[in-house]
């Protein structure tokens, strides 16, 4: 009789987790659980290998595989070791740009994210803005506009983001919501969109409409109208969009 032929070749045999990452498993359920919080130091390797029963090695390998995703940052020195320290952006900054650049994602998708995710928050900042908050707007959209005298002096790096103080001015939108996951993401965007606009050679024409956007989305939102400041937020994204998409046929790498 003739044996069946096999219809699943795709299935692997099953392996033993490494014991390394049985060992950082552990330390983060012990972070989740609150045996450890922001600041703490973890115990040295020479003690975690005791505790697990491992060797120093298999210790240190979880430890930079903790660090290189952020949870943890150990420091040098006497007074050194591992300590927990709050996430950041980073991971899904690298993440995404590396995505970008091998073609997974795509400029188009970059947008259409900020499109859904700021427009809403703007509106919702015009909601919730009180006199402190309209004060800290001012502040952050005189930091743009000092920003672009820089630029025109040609005190700014081109390896900065551009313009300098945009990116602050976008967090404290996202801020206002209270929503922290969306202003985890609008970081993560802003960032990997500051990266790409430094490679943008604004003209005059353009620097003067970017400041002219960012002063109608905060005049908006300090006046408590929802709706203008979701339609100018919107039309600062598509402006942001239109100028990297000028600039995507000049140069290799734009956004």
């Amino acid at each position: 009789m003739t044996r069946k032929t096999d219809q699943h070749g795709s299935f692997m045999p099953v392996r033993q987790q490494k014991l390394y990452e049985q060992v950082e498993e552990q330390i983060r359920e012990s972070i989740r659980n609150n045996e450890f919080v922001l600041g703490d130091r973890l115990p040295s390797d020479r003690e975690l290998a005791d505790l697990f029963q491992t060797s120093r090695p298999v210790v240190r390998e979880a430890i930079r595989s903790l660090e290189a995703k952020g949870i943890i940052s150990v420091r040098p020195g006497v007074k050194g070791g591992a300590f927990i320290v709050p996430m950041t952006v980073e991971p899904m900054v690298e993440t995404i740009s590396h995505m970008l650049f091998l073609g997974q994602i795509t400029n188009e998708d970059i947008l259409n994210t900020w499109l859904l995710l700021e427009p809403p928050l703007a509106a919702q900042a015009a909601d919730r803005c009180s006199e402190e908050d309209a004060l800290k707007l001012k502040d952050d959209l005189e930091a743009v506009r000092q920003g672009f005298a820089a630029m025109d002096r040609g005190e700014v790096q081109a390896v900065k983001p551009v313009p300098p103080g945009a990116d602050n001015l976008h967090r404290f939108i996202a801020e206002l919501s209270g929503n922290h996951m969306a202003l985890l993401l609008m970081d993560t965007l802003m960032r990997v969109v500051g990266e790409k606009t430094c490679l943008v050679d604004f003209t005059a024409e353009e620097k003067k409409a970017f400041m002219k956007q960012h002063e109608d989305i905060v005049n908006a939102i300090i006046a408590g109208s929802a709706e203008e400041a979701r339609r100018a937020s919107e039309a600062h994204i598509r402006a942001v969009y239109a100028i990297h998409h000028r600039q995507a046929g000049r140069e290799k790498g734009a956004f």
